[in-house]
């Protein structure tokens, strides 16, 4: 078809950075509105056990593809061609997984089948635009469509000609909204992109990635093949993406099963919540980490290239460590009072300010853990892609048997814990991989720098001491505004002593911004 060998249009359009807070502004406070309109019991059918469901299929269906076509060096229509792939696979496990809850009468989960299928069928667009770097069109239809999921689970839940609607029912149809839009402003942005950037040759090659601005082609139908490195590379990341979901997903299944749908409820409010954080600031971090380090870095040298890769891995390991030792220093001390103004007293007084806390904690693990694999997954070859497999697959098993027990004694609060614990084991075998990688170069991963200095950890201990001391102050007995008040106040100074200590280590040259900002601009500009 023509789309397929159009050129791109010479200057991919950003999603303005105003639009971006917008959307994600008002995503949250539709999210704070659904939360409010639903009973725990039955937000947490909709957070946990809807959650498994939808990640399960579109997880296992795309994330092989997704990092196998965005490691090769392959052209646009082998890329096409191999993400494609991600489609049949969805369709069966979507199918499978729609005719088990079918037999069982949940019509909810059978749409939660159905909305994940929708979303699957997007992906080769997906990864068309990661690799062409068209990150502003990729943003935008993620934010549109979390949009409209939003809009409408809050039309549902609080319309009243949907009285009669089950409210897991609602929750449904708003996920089903979500991969329809998903899936159409995919199709509009890719065709304005290609075919609305200008009249496209009809014998046009197989292009391949180059400079922005210049005409880059899809190629024909008859030119999509696909190596036999493709598949090798695809059923170990599927293999991989099978370890990692049950790792990620694993503790939400053991919650599922031995706990009541109330304390379901209060962790999927706090996974909601943290996960926000996550997917706004660390998991686009995160890509950009195995983008760089899957392109290369340092030129054609080895031990220069090692070198520079040190460097850089240490400076945004030190970032990430940073960001997150902030949340996990402040949120335990401020989890009642953010849960208190946001959702309400009902929500304030259960066990959510608890689990909120060691979320903070988990946040932390998980950015540094992110950018960690996100390195190991860039540079490592397919054996040592192997070892990691299998080093996931133990930590699952671990991660299991601990969650058990944990859930059974703990609830939510121990759910975390384990998931904390499990996150720990997977940053030390990064550790391990890293200080191999870097032996020779700079002598480990201790030579690489991986951890802020001891100033800054130093700081980010004291600063938690305090915020902790004064949340036993205020936070008791007659909770009024004004305590709270004092309460936020004394974090905001010790916030600032911590951004001081932080930008005195900057000046001092302990962490090298200068060089992940360059590094990013590199990257970005690479289409």
């Amino acid at each position: 078809s023509d789309l397929l060998h159009a050129p791109v249009s010479p200057s991919a359009p950003r999603f303005p950075p105003g639009a971006q807070l917008v959307t994600r502004v008002l995503t949250f406070v539709l999210n704070v509105f659904i939360a409010r309109s639903l009973s725990l019991a039955s937000y947490g059918v909709s957070s946990v056990q809807f959650h498994l469901i939808n990640s399960s299929i579109v997880f296992l269906a795309r994330e092989g593809v997704r990092r196998s076509c965005l490691r090769s060096t392959s052209d646009d229509a082998s890329l096409i061609a191999g993400s494609l792939v991600a489609i049949p696979a969805g369709i069966v496990l979507a199918s499978a997984s729609g005719a088990f809850f079918h037999a069982r009468g949940n019509t909810a989960a059978v749409m939660q089948c159905v909305a994940a299928c929708i979303e699957v069928l997007s992906e080769p667009m997906y990864i068309l635009a990661t690799r062409r770097n068209w990150f502003g069109m990729r943003t935008g239809c993620e934010a549109v469509a979390m949009v409209a999921k939003n809009l409408v689970s809050v039309w549902l839940l609080n319309g009243a000609w949907f009285g009669w609607m089950e409210p897991t029912v609602a929750v449904s149809w708003g996920q089903v909204v979500y991969g329809c839009v998903l899936l159409a402003c995919f199709a509009v942005g890719t065709w304005a992109l290609t075919l609305g950037g200008g009249g496209g040759g009809m014998d046009g090659g197989v292009g391949s990635v180059g400079s922005v601005g210049t005409a880059q082609t899809v190629g024909t139908v008859s030119s999509w093949t696909i190596g036999t490195s493709f598949y090798s590379f695809y059923a170990t990341f599927t293999f991989q993406a099978a370890g990692k979901l049950v790792l990620a997903e694993g503790s939400k299944a053991v919650l599922a099963m031995v706990t009541s749908e109330d304390v379901q409820g209060v962790y999927g409010l706090v996974n909601n919540l943290g996960s926000l954080v996550v997917r706004t600031l660390f998991q686009p971090f995160e890509e950009l980490v195995f983008v760089t380090f899957s392109g290369g870095v340092g030129g054609d040298d080895p031990t220069s290239s090692k070198k520079r890769q040190a460097d850089l891995l240490g400076s945004l390991s030190q970032l990430v460590c940073i960001v997150g030792g902030v949340m996990a220093a402040f949120g335990p001390a401020y989890a009642y009072v953010a849960l208190r103004i946001l959702y309400g007293e009902r929500w304030a007084s259960s066990d959510a300010p608890r689990a909120l806390g060691l979320y903070s904690v988990y946040v932390a693990l998980l950015a540094t853990n992110g950018t960690l694999e996100a390195f190991l997954h860039g540079v490592a070859d397919q054996k040592n892609l192997l070892k990691n497999n299998v080093a996931l697959i133990l930590a699952s098993l671990a991660h299991m048997g601990l969650s058990v027990a944990a859930v059974r004694t703990h609830g939510a609060a121990g759910l975390l814990f384990a998931d904390g614990v499990n996150m720990t084991l997977r940053i030390v075998y990064s550790c391990v991989f890293v200080d191999g990688y870097f032996r020779e170069t700079c002598g480990g991963w201790r030579g690489v720098g991986l951890a802020p200095s001891a100033r800054v950890i130093s700081a980010l201990g004291v600063a938690s001491a305090l915020a902790r001391a004064s949340n036993a102050a205020l936070m008791r007995g007659d909770i009024t505004l004004m305590r709270m008040a004092r309460h936020v106040g004394a974090g905001g100074a010790l916030l600032l002593a911590v951004l001081a200590v932080v930008y005195v280590d900057v000046r001092r040259g302990r962490l090298s911004t200068a060089a992940v900002l360059g590094r990013r601009r590199k990257t970005t500009k690479r289409a």
